[in-house]
Order: C-alpha cells, then sequence, then structure tokens
C-alpha cells in the first residue's frame, strides 16, 4: 500500500511497514521550527527509514483513477492508495468576531497577561487566544498543548479570584520521527533576521 503524506506524521505507518510518499511545499520538513541545516537531518532520517519525498512541490489537485487516487502537484502526478492532509492550522475565531472580542495581529484573540479579553468577564486560552513571544516581543500564535494548559490554568486561577499572569512563550516545540527527536526553541535564523536580531 503507497500512502501520500502532505506533513509530517508517518512515525506510526512506517512502524506498520506502509510505503510512504511525504510531499512538502518546502524544501524541507518543519520549516516553521527549523533551520534549514537541521533540516536537512530530519530529511536524511525519513529516507534512512524508507520515506520517499517529494520536496519543493506545490499540490493543485487530488483525483480518482479508477481505485486509485491521484495526487497532482506542480512537479507531477502520484497515484496512491490514500491520502492523509496535514495543510496547517489558523486560529477559528468566528465566534469571537461575532461576540465582538477584539482580534490579535495574528488573527487570534487578544487577550491580556491575564488571559482577559477586550470584553469584561470573558476570558481566553488555548489555541484561540494569541500571546507574547519572549524573545521579540511582540504579539504570537503558538498552538501547542503545553502552551494552552499553561494559559488554561491561568485564565482558571484568575476566574477564581487568584491573580496570576501568563508571561509568553520562546516557541518551544518537540516531535519525534523513528528514533530522533525535533525540538526546537526560540527564533530560526531568518525569523531572527525578520525581526532584527541577526
Amino acid at each position: 500500500m503507497v500512502l501520500a503524506i502532505l506533513g509530517l506524521r508517518l512515525r506510526a505507518l512506517r512502524f506498520r511497514g506502509k510505503e510512504v510518499l511525504m510531499i512538502g511545499r518546502s524544501g524541507y520538513p518543519l520549516r516553521k521550527s527549523l533551520d534549514e541545516d537541521m533540516g536537512n537531518i530530519v530529511i536524511n532520517e525519513l529516507i534512512k527509514h524508507g520515506v520517499k519525498l517529494r520536496l519543493n512541490e506545490r499540490v493543485i489537485e487530488i483525483d480518482y483513477q479508477g481505485d486509485k487516487q491521484v495526487i497532482i502537484t506542480d512537479g507531477g502526478k502520484h497515484a496512491v492508495d490514500a491520502v492523509i492532509l496535514a495543510t496547517g492550522i489558523k486560529p477559528n475565531a468566528e465566534l469571537a468576531k461575532q461576540l465582538n472580542l477584539r482580534i490579535g495581529e495574528t488573527g487570534a484573540v487578544w487577550v491580556d497577561s491575564r488571559m482577559r479579553t477586550s470584553i469584561d468577564n470573558v476570558y481566553a486560552a488555548g489555541d484561540i487566544a494569541e500571546t507574547k513571544n519572549l524573545i521579540t516581543g511582540k504579539p504570537y500564535w503558538h498552538p501547542f498543548g503545553t502552551t494552552a494548559n499553561k494559559m488554561g490554568f491561568v485564565a482558571g486561577s484568575n476566574i477564581a479570584g487568584k491573580p496570576m499572569a501568563f508571561p509568553g512563550v520562546v516557541g518551544t516545540s518537540m516531535t519525534r520521527f523513528m528514533n530522533l527527536y525535533i525540538a526546537s526553541a526560540g527564533l530560526t535564523t531568518q525569523e531572527a533576521i525578520r525581526h532584527g536580531l541577526r
């Protein structure tokens, strides 16, 4: 069986002996978290464990040919048995907009350090809430479980009358593929350049 993975959630499939094709529009996986040299380490590990890579390809369409699905990219066609899409995420702030809550620069709900929104007695925490990047001092959206858990704790504490502040994040993330642990903290080189820090 051939599976096309548009993202990096492959470990379980490789453990089950599935043939995997990973298609990505950037030159290396996890480009928002890693610099290219680290991304190349991830590429080498994927190849070592039999993952077929098609990088720098943008998906145009997913179609059918008989009993196969066909992924059409700007680099060719790939017939596969199944497709798993990982196309990125963004904050779902529709309800917040209906409530006329202030939306931050990142597209997530603006909150202060106590998780209070722009409307009295309305709090927001987790993937919907914007925070501050402790390196740049700028608004930042960090949709990870560890951040959501801490924000929720701070919001709950303040709602219960015990003042507490959430200082922000440095942007730490971690994942694993086979025996390679992949982690990042802080800014990539490109982010540092964009913020005038390098």
